[in-house]
């Protein structure tokens, strides 16, 4: 039987695990793998599986893509009514009856890599009659029947992980995507607003069999690897292992990993001192910091000890740190939220993830939807509405903090205007994010698209609005050396004030001859036109200076001058920068 595995998933870049141990379960059947996304357009990815001819589909489902996977499955059914449909995956295990009432056939339970195969066998190798009986004896797993449908009992959690096959035997649709990793399932904590409270206890698979599986991913050159662990370092000894492992490789691409903060120890914090910049990523679920939200999610978090490693793990500058907020827990209401954000935003991180709860089926948090006053989506992805302790209102104004917070803080090209606004708000981020999101929701500004360019455009518009700056006040410096470390301009923008004293010019085309070459003689064999490409120099007040702690090159008189330089083929630079010089 011709078997096809697919999935939608939410970008490009993503690629499927549960797939692709699904496939290694039964390496004597023909089984195709195709991955989509939600942004596909649906009648499209139809034709696409129709085209395969599989007699057998299994679609692996979430909350991101569970809605356009029905609509997929009952055209299908329309279409090619014999074609068999399995779906899998954390959406479908908690109320599998609601799936095959709407066009599954099967629905696999949990993990499903013993159950899987064991379908496959019957579904390909039993008359009708035998198949019934078979069906019955297949743990975690629902089906349906002419009478109605049938849940079998559930199957216990795989004690064994190593004899799990591995789903990298062949690396096949993997490139320029994201690879995921799971060197553990389950988690140590018992979050009540996650699935993964619902199991209990930690499985590690094999440190070499995982050791086995990075090797061939970084050598076949995969520019980014996920960990999918819950809580990556629960185990010190395990953490210690791989990250030595894969340090010692010193591949070029980046791993990412979900780790508690608060489990880092000095052993560890001195292990990643000397991690290469950028090698490892780290996102650190927070969630909240107030105590009483914490007590009532069962969420154990010492944090004191969380915002100390947070910020020694910053202050290295050699991993990138991700911080997770929830908005709409219990007890955390809009103040003691804007107070988690600020404390949050304090330590320093290099993100910080507004997110919003999700009622998920089977959470502990959806039991005490009465009690705790939740309204939420019933459809996927079951995201709060208001609560006991927050509006609609508030969390609608909460939604456009998230995307500006996004867009100035997460991207990381506001940097120095950023900072000096916070100051101006006596270190209030929350309540200057708060004033901004007023700003755009009076001028529409959220119901539209930006890039970045214009985002410093009505970034300094708010600034005249708010505090009714001027072009040379030094607000206008740092957003004006912001905009310039974004990439080479190929004009001023009409916010930045001109003010370059005579003789720049003829210092500037000067220094780009003679100067330039004497700070960067490495630079000879470019030409001129390559030089212009990756260099730009421009004038600052000297208050600049000072502000930034730049040392000082003159008598404090003379203009700042600095020189930015942009990353290319032929300068080997991370990303745009700038130095101070004298022309």
């Amino acid at each position: 039987m011709k078997i096809l595995l697919t999935t939608l998933n939410s970008k490009y870049i993503h690629s499927n695990l549960a797939l692709r141990y699904l496939r290694e379960t039964c390496p004597e059947e023909e089984i195709l793998l195709k991955e989509y996304t939600i942004n596909d357009r649906l009648e499209v990815v139809v034709g696409d599986i129709y085209k395969t001819g599989a007699q057998i589909l299994g679609f692996s489902c979430y909350i991101w893509n569970i809605t356009e996977t029905l609509q997929i499955i009952n055209t299908l059914k329309q279409v090619a009514p014999e074609m068999i449909i399995i779906l899998g995956g954390p959406e479908v295990s908690y109320n599998p009856g609601e799936y095959l009432a709407q066009g599954a056939d099967y629905v696999v339970i949990g993990e499903g890599e013993q159950t899987f195969p064991e379908l496959i066998n019957i579904l390909k190798g039993s008359s009708p009659t035998r198949r019934a009986e078979l069906l019955t004896e297949v743990k975690g797993l629902a089906y349906q029947t002419e009478q109605g449908a049938s849940i079998n009992p559930p199957r216990d959690l795989i004690k064994d992980l190593g004899s799990v096959p591995s789903p990298y035997t062949t690396l096949d649709g993997l490139e320029h995507k994201i690879a995921y990793v799971e060197s553990s399932r389950g988690c140590p904590f018992n979050c009540q607003y996650c699935l993964s409270s619902t199991i209990q206890g930690v499985r590690f698979f094999p440190l070499e069999r995982t050791k086995e599986e990075l090797q061939k991913l970084i050598s076949a050159g995969v520019k980014q690897v996920k960990f999918v662990d819950r809580t990556f370092n629960c185990s010190k000894q395990h953490t210690l292992e791989l990250w030595s492992f894969i340090k010692e490789w010193h591949p070029e691409g980046n791993f990412h990993f979900e780790i508690s903060g608060d489990l880092l120890d000095a052993e560890l914090l001195e292990f990643l001192r000397d991690v290469p910049k950028g090698l490892f990523q780290f996102e650190v679920g927070v969630q909240s910091t107030n105590l009483r939200t914490l007590e009532l999610i069962d969420r154990k978090t010492d944090l004191d000890k969380l915002s100390k490693n947070v910020i020694q793990v910053s202050s290295g500058r050699n991993i990138m740190q991700l911080l997770d907020l929830i908005a709409g827990l219990p007890e955390e209401d809009y103040a003691s939220f804007g107070r988690s954000f600020n404390e949050v935003y304090g330590w320093g991180p290099d993100k910080l993830h507004l997110g919003f709860l999700k009622l998920l089926q089977g959470s502990g948090v959806r039991q005490k939807v009465e009690h705790w006053g939740y309204k939420f989506n019933a459809e996927p992805p079951y995201q709060v509405l208001a609560s006991n302790w927050l509006s609609y209102a508030e969390l609608l104004r909460l939604q456009i903090i998230e995307d500006l917070v996004d867009k100035y803080f997460n991207s990381g090209r506001y940097k120095h205007s950023l900072n000096f606004l916070v100051n101006q708000y006596q270190g209030d981020a929350f309540r200057m994010f708060e004033e901004l999101a007023i700003y755009w929701e009076s001028k529409g500004y959220h119901r539209q698209a930006h890039n970045a360019k214009v985002l410093f455009q009505l970034l300094w518009d708010f600034c005249v609005d708010a505090f009714s700056v001027q072009g040379d006040t030094l607000f206008a410096e740092l957003l004006k050396l912001d905009y310039l470390l974004l990439d080479k301009p190929a004009r001023t923008p009409d916010w930045v004030s001109v003010d370059e004293p005579p003789f720049f010019k003829e210092r500037a085309n000067h220094f780009f001859q003679q100067g330039l070459l004497r700070l960067m003689p490495q630079l000879k064999d470019l030409s001129k036109r390559e030089i212009n490409k990756h260099f730009h120099l421009d004038c600052f007040s000297p208050q600049l200076a000072g502000y930034l702690e730049l040392p000082l090159i003159s008598d404090g008189e003379e203009p700042l001058y600095l020189l930015f330089y942009y990353p290319g083929q032929l300068l080997k630079a991370d990303s745009p920068g700038f130095i101070p010089v004298v022309i």
